[in-house]
């Protein structure tokens, strides 16, 4: 508070309600100085009976408001000394300090206050009053709204103080955990910030998806169950209903169960699924294997011995029928080469005979016969070499 002065007053203006001699005007002055809560007041005389006071300072406060006794009867009490005890419970103190007051001229006096009540607002943080109001400030801070209540966050933000906490932290970082007042526990309380985040994190599948948690659970993978659970899901086709922790193990216990989620499994094409196991189980039973000692490569390798066994057959089925195409082909022709139709007349059974010792069609019949013969044996090599290699 700024230094004022007071109007100038004089004596013949008021009611000598006090005293003579002008001291209702000089105490009139002091009055309204430390009513303002200045810490002094010092009259100065204006001349034809009037007064004036300058006020200066600023009262202290664990220290009472000034009376003297006039003012004190004037507000109400009986003296100034409970005037002054009532201008400190004002204040949230208790008591007056004995022996302990100062003079403030002009029959006005102050008391030292002592003893904080340490239920009121003012002192209830205060250092003095934290031992004697723990367990209020526990269950209030484990209570409150700590984006409201500053003190609280304060107190709670302090490591010593965080588990007093549980209930309002959780509250706080319910909502985001990148929460302004919820961030600031990275910094003071990285422990509890973990905790905090560890059980923000795993609470739902919303939580679990946000940039926060993703970035958490690169770090901390071992803790990021449920992170950890959505993906498995997706990885092993899980639908959304049925997605939880004993799901996942039940697939990918399957899936280990017949090694189809090993490398040798990769390899041979299977991906671990219960729509997987189950077509590999079928598969299994397709070709005549043991379900329990079943496995990707084993049956893999049956399926291509099969394959090479349907392709043999079908190889030897063709060559087969080439073969006897051609057979038939070659005793046609060589019974056409062997057949001598009878003559009827003089002239056909000349033409005939012509015909018959021509030298050049029985040059052009046994080049067909080398053709035919050689394309017999092509074909029976071929199918003997397919089947063999195979």
């Amino acid at each position: 508070m700024p230094d004022f002065e007071t109007e100038c007053v004089e004596q013949d203006w008021l009611d000598p309600t006090w005293d003579d001699g002008g001291k209702t005007a000089k105490m009139n002055s002091v009055e309204k100085c430390f009513a303002a809560g200045a810490d002094t007041a010092t009259i100065e005389n204006c001349g034809h009976w009037g007064f004036k006071a300058r006020c200066r300072g600023n009262l202290p406060f664990d220290w009472s408001r000034p009376y003297s006794d006039e003012a004190a009867r004037e507000a109400g009490y009986p003296n100034r000394d409970a005037a002054a005890l009532a201008s400190c419970k004002s204040k949230n103190w208790l008591d007056l300090t004995e022996n302990s007051w100062a003079d403030k001229g002009n029959w006005y006096f102050s008391w030292k206050c002592k003893n904080k009540n340490c239920k009121s607002n003012q002192f209830y943080w205060d250092k003095d009053c934290r031992s004697n109001n723990l367990n209020a400030i526990r269950e209030r801070c484990n209570a409150a709204d700590l984006k409201s209540d500053d003190q609280c966050k304060d107190w709670c933000i302090k490591p010593e103080n965080s588990d007093e906490c549980e209930t309002s932290l959780t509250k706080l970082c319910s909502v985001t955990i990148q929460d302004e007042k919820c961030a600031q526990f990275k910094y003071s309380n990285s422990t509890k910030y973990e905790q905090l985040l560890r059980r923000y994190c795993n609470e739902n599948d919303t939580n679990a998806k946000s940039t926060a948690c993703r970035e958490w659970c690169v770090a901390s993978n071992t803790s990021c169950v449920r992170l950890n659970t959505l993906n498995d899901c997706t990885k092993y086709k899980i639908s959304d209903s049925e997605c939880n922790i004993q799901k996942v193990g039940e697939v990918k216990a399957l899936c280990q169960r017949h090694n189809i989620e090993q490398e040798l499994g990769t390899r041979a094409g299977w991906a671990c699924s219960e729509e997987s196991v189950k077509l590999f189980k079928e598969e299994c039973n397709t070709y005549n294997i043991p379900i329990d000692f079943c496995d990707p490569m084993l049956l893999a390798d049956t399926k291509a011995n099969e394959l090479n066994k349907q392709l043999a057959k079908q190889s030897i089925d063709v060559s087969q029928q080439q073969f006897e195409y051609t057979q038939n082909a070659l005793t046609s022709v060589l019974g056409m080469s062997n057949y001598t139709p009878q003559p009827t007349t003089k002239a056909t059974t000349k033409a005939t005979t012509k015909a018959t010792t021509k030298p050049e069609e029985s040059e052009d019949n046994t080049m067909m016969i080398i053709i035919i013969v050689t394309i017999i044996i092509l074909s029976l090599s071929s199918s003997i070499g397919i089947y063999f290699f195979s």
